[in-house]
């Protein structure tokens, strides 16, 4: 599944087999949110060398929805993408304003933005429209708080993000997809090396350090993945 080819200190090299393909790490991963990248086509991607697109599991299954999707054979089939692609479990779409209405322990509470529904994601149908998306990699559901919000806030982050990812578990259901945990803890490390160790003892595919690359600066952002890192 992911094997270290090189390594040099702290740096390595490795390769994630998915059921499109091989991905040489480090990789950087192509945002098509809605389906394909802005500007420019898939076939121009995969002649620059792209390895993976990610895109937005919540969006893609309101707008064109499943049934669309599925008719002409799934995701790769959609975009006219033969390489992996992952998709996000919507939990990040919790700092948009315009369409975040709450979180409680059962999930995340949007309002459509293309009927202005409203409208409960869970960990139990974040599975299911992954699942049947059909990405080479997805992602649980988490909890993603501001980072540097209130100690409590990052503590129910992890909290909910742990208690979540349990279920997400228990819920994947398609064997051909690699599932992705995501650990929160904003800017706390001691929180961030929790939700790492809990995270590992459920047992991912794929690890994840989530809440990042959203207003914290680079030392920050290195001291959060070193302590991540002393876990995973």
């Amino acid at each position: 599944m992911f094997s270290i080819t090189t390594e040099q200190g702290a740096a390595r090299a490795g390769i994630l087999k998915t059921a499109h393909g091989e991905i040489k790490t480090p990789a950087f991963l192509q945002v098509a949110t809605k389906g394909n990248p802005k500007l420019i086509t898939t076939g121009q991607m995969e002649t620059m060398g792209a390895q993976a697109l990610i895109c937005n599991s919540l969006l893609l299954h309101l707008k064109p929805g499943p049934e669309i999707i599925n008719s002409v054979g799934g995701l790769h089939s959609f975009f006219g993408w033969n390489k992996p692609i992952f998709t996000d479990s919507g939990g990040f779409q919790s700092i948009a304003p315009n369409i975040f209405l709450g979180i409680s322990d059962r999930g995340i509470q949007f309002r459509n933005p293309f009927t202005l529904e409203k409208m409960m994601l869970t960990p139990q149908n974040a599975m299911e429209i992954q699942n049947n998306l059909g990405a080479d990699a997805i992602y649980c559901l988490d909890y993603m708080p501001p980072f540097d919000g209130e100690q409590d806030t990052l503590q129910e982050s992890v909290a909910r993000t742990t208690k979540w990812a349990a279920i997400c578990k228990n819920e994947h259901q398609n064997e051909k997809q690699l599932l992705t945990g995501i650990a929160q803890g904003g800017s706390d490390l001691k929180l961030r090396k929790q939700s790492s160790k809990e995270l590992s003892e459920i047992g991912f595919d794929i690890h994840a350090i989530g809440g990042m690359g959203i207003g914290e600066n680079k030392a920050e952002l290195f001291e959060v993945v070193k302590a991540s890192k002393s876990v995973f």
